[in-house]
């Protein structure tokens, strides 16, 4: 095992509230549920946790999970269509007006033996909702929304990955799918998306849920794991393995319960041979008399770096997972325009992300910076030395107070 997954574990009232949208979208009364989460806190984790259960729950269950494509524009409601109804016999439907000239495509689009009426079917509701362009109190449902809300007769469950990245003609679609579907509509969407990086402009996703009513939307906010949900995890993870409390309060401390963070630094301790498969079964070499989780703690190797560029990384990481050019040199006491050199050669190194640009208070714009994981973060921090770090830490909190 040389990498591990980002955990999963507890989220109860998550799963709880699943389950009640779930059972209200049978009654015909459609649902919606949005969880916003940072990166690696676990929201894909969960959508997948939401199928599981789903699918134990409902003998026949008819779950779709729709991710942004490759390339191009996220249109969740378009992808949404294209995965329930097949990708080439949609492309193929949309793009035809006369009954004729689908009678040799759905042939071809089958998806096996013994599929023909079903494929009639298709096509049928097809050539339906494209001859459909109507408007029901002001909301024009267009042949994509009407095909889900058809398919929504009998229960349907769409998983709506990484949210934030809808695309801004996306919206007004996304908002009429939920305002259109009324009573005697079994659809359940349960969306994840990240929070907007600090200073930029609302995403679409956030303007959605300004838009919509309130008592239309169940929002919740991923946090954390608890040291509770961490234990059970790595019960999972290394079954049977005697974990000492003093690990677990490393680990813990060390991520502060975020799961990629502990999957990061769990792969660390896994390579350094602190954790280890022996004998048909699990050991944490753990001593603390010995120091064995001090001299395990995981710091990042930048010996192919430039000693530059790491001395400019590593300040980034007292300002924490996201930060901005023109603060990092304001922290360094450095030109920023030789600060942004140093960042872009960070970026092409993969030490960082560009998340964009904001505004800054005085008009100037400056670009957006977040780590490639939070454990690179946390790893760059802890190697500051001590009275760099305090010296640091000290600026942080004067250009803050400004």
């Amino acid at each position: 095992m040389s990498a591990l997954l980002p955990a999963f574990s507890g989220r109860w009232d998550e799963l709880y509230l699943f389950s009640q949208c779930r059972d209200e979208a049978r009654r015909g009364q459609p649902q919606l549920i949005l969880i916003e989460g940072e990166p690696g806190i676990g929201k894909t984790a969960l959508l997948g946790a939401f199928a599981a259960a789903y699918s134990q729950h409902e003998r026949r269950p008819r779950t779709y999970t729709v991710r942004p494509p490759e390339a191009g524009r996220y249109d969740p409601i378009h992808e949404a269509v294209a995965a329930m109804t097949g990708k080439r016999f949609y492309e193929k439907v949309g793009g035809r007006s006369e009954a004729k000239d689908l009678a040799f495509e759905w042939i071809g689009a089958l998806p096996g033996p013994g599929d023909l009426l079903a494929a009639i079917g298709a096509t049928a509701d097809a050539l339906r909702r494209r001859q459909l362009r109507k408007t029901t109190q002001g909301i024009v449902i267009d042949e994509d929304i009407e095909a889900l809300l058809v398919a929504a007769r009998r229960p349907l469950v769409l998983f709506l990955d990484d949210l934030h990245l809808m695309d801004e003609a996306a919206l007004p679609r996304f908002e009429a799918l939920i305002r259109a579907a009324g009573r005697r509509t079994r659809l359940l969407l349960v969306g994840v998306f990240r929070p907007a990086p600090r200073g930029s402009h609302d995403p679409p996703i956030r303007r959605l849920i300004q838009a919509l009513p309130a008592e239309s939307i169940h929002l919740r906010k991923l946090r954390a794991l608890t040291p509770k949900e961490m234990a059970l995890w790595l019960d999972k993870q290394f079954p049977r393995a005697v974990k000492p409390a003093s690990f677990l309060d490393w680990i813990y401390e060390s991520s502060g319960g975020h799961p990629a963070t502990i999957a990061a630094t769990l792969t660390q301790l896994l390579e350094r041979s602190v954790i280890r498969f022996v004998g048909g079964h699990w050991e944490i070499q753990a001593d603390p008399e010995h120091h064995a989780i001090a001299e395990a703690e995981s710091t990042v190797d930048l010996g192919g770096i430039d000693d530059v560029i790491a001395e400019v990384v590593r300040g980034g990481s007292v300002l924490g997972d996201e930060f901005d050019g023109a603060s990092l040199a304001r922290l360094l006491e450095r030109d920023e325009l030789y600060i942004e050199d140093q960042l872009a050669l960070a970026v092409h190194q993969r030490l960082l992300q560009v998340l964009g640009e904001i505004d800054l208070p005085d008009g100037d714009i400056s670009t957006l910076y977040r780590f490639t994981t939070p454990y690179l973060r946390a790893s760059l921090y802890r190697s500051l030395p001590g009275e760099q770090r305090a010296e640091l830490e000290q600026r942080r909190s004067a250009t803050s107070a400004i």
